[in-house]
């Protein structure tokens, strides 16, 4: 900015390589003789790439002669404050000024500090010293020719850079600037006074002649453009533009008339400016539950006396449920004082959480201070909504009812208790249970039943609710009538017939039974003959009507019997069976089963005899229209029993032993009977002694017991067979053979009657010393453990002597 012409004037330039920048004129409108590093020429260059340095300048001396100045300075601008700030800047190199004249290359410069250029950029000024001695009048203007200035990428300005002004040296009564502040240090964006007050050397004032300049640093920004003087030679600049730092604030008067030109540069103003602060303020906001996320906002105003908008900085939000944080999120940068942020809910509840901010400034160079919100604000998240669906299906009466609910929704599935309430009644309370439950109503009535579910809001989930309707249709009982028995012909339908039942769920059901034939109807002989019965329930509110048929078979008439004569007798005996409905040639007679013959008959009277093989039950007429039945009890003529003794005989093997055996007959039976053996173990051989017997008549079995037969016992049956009363009848005798080892110390033997046919003589005494026993059934005896060498074997028969018969007793030398 050229600060004394009023004009900006730029040359723009890039070189081949990494090298673009622009020229400015930075020179003053008027300049004192002795001035000191007055600015003419300002450049601002950067590198593309990573970085060039400046390596040397050699600028053409464009203006009345170069005797006028001494010395050729290079600054690099800090930064801290914007222009050309002499007692801040850098510097990058000085040269003394040995030329004279106009249009002439000054001497090198060339740069030894502070002018690494990277593609952030760098701004130089290019500054001299005016001598004391210098002409008024005379003109100071420099000028860059292209390829005077080297950087070490080998790049140069394509094209001359200035004069784009300067500055002219003047003799005018010298002037002086005074410079006051109305408030140091002061806060970013608070309005800031400065007042220049412009004197005479004397101390006169100069008057309303000429205008002051208020500028940031020497060359640097301007505050406020040219601010005439008033009759006091006074100027205010009113600004709240300084940022954040430090600065030199310079009052430069212009010069007017015969007045020179003067700064305040010498006694330059500092002023202060710190960051100012801030308040934040955190807005509420709400969401719902199941919600992915929320925008929380928060405004941060500059602290009074700063009126600046905050445009800097961001916002972190936390989120608090009491005392634990559930998150933060940062906001983006703040603008116009606002600053918002997403927050993800991650499925946080239904409730109320705090929320905090804090505001964080620019990471550099802020101008606001850090704040957090004095007042909370709040997050309301509320219950997500649902939707509650009844479903009822249809029931029959005297079923339960099953109504289901279900409560959904997109944030979840509710929990909690849902109510039903029926036909407006007393609602009753489920558990949910993956959102939806089940409820029984027990046996509802017939008909449409107003059904109501209510979900009350529970947790995280919002209120809802639905209505249906039950329907409950009628029950249809059940009739129980199977085909009847069948009838003979002139029978007529009663109540043995017609016997419909009707149950419902298992439990009877009264009401009106028609049937079709109704009760009395004599029907016609045939087969398959149709019933038919219509039901109407006493119950027609909950139950339906119902009907059934069946079908019924109408025979011809059946024979009967009246009487026997006699009811009972022997095989072969005469029995005359009277009655009715007896066919001719046609009749069958059989005795519980067994066929006989019919030796004489008339429709009414029969004539048999007692079949052989016939036992006790019923006499059976039969016809082709029928059977008729009375029982019959055939009486026997005889029979007889088998009996084996001992029940248990003892044998030593190697020895043998006998059982005897008896047939007793009953009544007048008088058959033989045919004995035989049940199968023996190997090693024993039984022999029957006769094979047949009489009835009343003995005989034995003998046993022959081979030494190689195992000790122990072992069963046996024998069997007779005879003929009873026509049929072939057997009876069975069982007894037990204990055999001994043959190792076994006895003496064995038989006591037998001394007659032609000899028979056993069982409980005589055998004695041999102190040994002895007695003998069995079939008197055998076996004696244990006699005694060693010759005794005397005592048989003493008097102790199975009876009344009838005595027996002596009988000694043996053994």
């Amino acid at each position: 900015v050229g600060q004394g012409s009023g004009f900006v004037a730029q040359t723009t330039f890039s070189d081949v390589t990494c090298i673009s920048g622009t020229g400015a004129n930075e020179a003053p409108r008027a300049a004192d003789p002795g001035a000191q590093k007055v600015p003419i020429l300002g450049l601002s260059v950067s590198c593309s790439t990573t970085s060039a340095t400046l390596l040397s300048v050699q600028l053409t001396y464009t203006g009345t002669t170069a005797a006028d100045i001494s010395t050729l300075h290079i600054y690099r601008e800090s930064g801290r404050t914007p222009g050309f700030q002499p007692s801040q800047d850098l510097l990058v190199g000085s040269v003394a000024i040995t030329k004279t004249g106009t249009n002439v290359s000054l001497d090198v410069v060339n740069a030894t500090a502070n002018n690494v250029v990277s593609s952030a950029g760098a701004t130089f000024y290019f500054a001299v010293d005016i001598k004391s001695g210098a002409t008024s009048g005379h003109t100071v203007a420099l000028q860059l020719s292209k390829t005077k200035v080297t950087f070490s990428d080998g790049g140069w300005p394509p094209s001359t850079i200035g004069p784009l002004g300067s500055t002219t040296i003047t003799t005018s009564t010298a002037t002086a600037v005074a410079l006051t502040a109305g408030s140091n240090p002061s806060v970013f964006g608070q309005s800031l006074t400065y007042r220049a007050t412009v004197t005479q050397s004397s101390g006169s004032s100069v008057g309303a002649t000429g205008s002051v300049t208020f500028t940031d640093g020497v060359g640097g920004s301007a505050l406020c453009g040219a601010v005439a003087l008033d009759a006091g030679g006074r100027a205010s600049c009113t600004t709240a533009s300084l940022v954040a730092g430090a600065h030199q604030i310079v009052a430069r008067y212009t010069g007017a008339s015969n007045f020179a030109s003067s700064e305040s540069s010498g006694n330059p103003l500092s002023q202060t400016v710190n960051r100012a602060g801030t308040i934040t303020t955190v807005s509420s906001t709400s969401a719902t539950y199941g919600q992915a996320s929320v925008t929380l906002t928060a405004q941060v105003t500059a602290s009074s006396p700063s009126t600046a908008i905050v445009n800097e900085g961001t916002v972190t939000f936390t989120v608090r449920q009491g005392d634990t944080a559930l998150g933060s999120a940062a906001s983006g940068p703040v603008a116009n004082g606002s600053a918002t942020a997403s927050f993800t809910l991650n499925g946080i509840s239904a409730t109320t959480y705090s929320i905090a901010a804090t505001y964080d400034p620019a990471a550099s160079n802020p101008d606001f201070t850090t704040s957090g919100a004095g007042t909370l604000g709040t997050l309301t998240v509320s219950p997500a909504t649902t939707s509650t669906t009844l479903s009822a299906p249809t029931v029959t009466y005297n079923a339960s009812g099953l109504v289901t609910v279900t409560v959904s929704s997109a944030a979840g599935t509710p929990t909690g208790t849902v109510s039903l309430s029926v036909d407006q009644g007393v609602p009753v309370s489920r558990p949910l249970t993956n959102g939806s439950t089940t409820i029984t109503l027990t046996s509802p009535s017939t008909g449409d039943h107003a059904l109501s579910a209510s979900y009350t809001a529970q947790g995280n989930f919002a209120a809802s609710g639905a209505i249906g309707t039950l329907h409950v249709d009628k029950g249809t009982p059940v009739l129980s009538w199977s085909n009847p028995a069948d009838i003979t012909s002139g029978t007529a339908l009663s109540a043995a017939q017609l016997n419909t039942t009707a149950a419902f769920n298992s439990a009877p059901v009264s009401g009106t039974f028609i049937y079709t034939p109704a009760a009395g109807t004599v029907l016609n002989v045939g087969n398959a003959q149709a019933l038919h019965v219509d039901f109407t329930p006493t119950d027609t509110v909950n139950l339906a009507a119902a009907a059934k048929d069946v079908t019924i078979n109408v025979l011809p008439a059946a024979p009967t019997i009246m009487g026997l004569i006699p009811s009972s007798g022997p095989v072969r005996a005469f029995v005359t069976v009277s009655g009715a409905n007896f066919e001719l040639e046609h009749t069958q007679v059989a005795f519980n089963g067994t066929p006989a013959v019919v030796i004489s008959e008339t429709t009414t009277t029969l004539t048999t005899t007692v079949p052989d093989g016939a036992t006790t039950g019923p006499l059976t007429v039969a016809t082709t229209k029928g059977t008729a039945s009375r029982l019959f009890t055939v009486t026997p003529v005889g029979s007889f029993l088998l009996a084996a003794a001992p029940p248990l005989a003892r044998v030593i093997a190697g020895d043998q032993a006998s059982v005897s055996l008896l047939v007793e007959g009953t009544g007048n039976f008088g058959s033989l009977v045919a004995l035989s053996m049940s199968e023996a173990p190997a090693g024993i051989t039984t022999s029957l002694s006769p094979a047949f017997l009489v009835p009343n008549a003995s005989g034995f079995l003998s046993l022959d017991v081979a030494s190689s037969v195992a000790p122990g016992t072992y069963a046996f049956t024998i069997s007779g067979q005879a003929l009873v009363d026509g049929q072939t009848t057997t009876r069975a005798a069982d007894f037990m053979l204990q055999v001994l080892a043959p190792t076994t110390s006895a003496v064995t033997g038989r006591v037998l009657t001394a007659e032609a046919v000899p028979q056993p003589i069982p409980g005589a005494t055998v004695t041999l010393g102190s040994a002895f026993t007695l003998t069995d059934a079939a008197g055998n005896f076996v004696l244990l453990a006699p005694p060693t060498g010759a005794s005397m074997l005592l048989v003493d028969g008097r102790t199975a002597s009876t009344p009838v018969v005595q027996y002596p007793a009988v000694e043996v030398n053994i």
